[in-house]
């Protein structure tokens, strides 16, 4: 027969602590976030069509 002690140290190595989810959950999060800033395709879009009409002015102006 299984001693309780046994039984108490294998049920609690099972799974993942709830820290170490929260510690898993806030480094995607970060990564993400970071990805998101770094290759934000609207940003990139907002530039070229500034500049498209920085060019159109100055075309305009000459």
């Amino acid at each position: 027969m299984l001693k309780l002690s046994t039984l108490k140290s294998s049920k609690s190595s099972k799974g993942f602590t709830l820290i170490e989810l929260l510690v898993v959950i806030g480094i995607i999060g970060t990564l993400g976030a970071v990805a998101l800033v770094a290759i934000n395709p609207a940003e990139a879009q907002r530039k070229a069509r500034d500049t498209q009409r920085i060019k159109d002015m100055a075309t305009l102006q000459s």
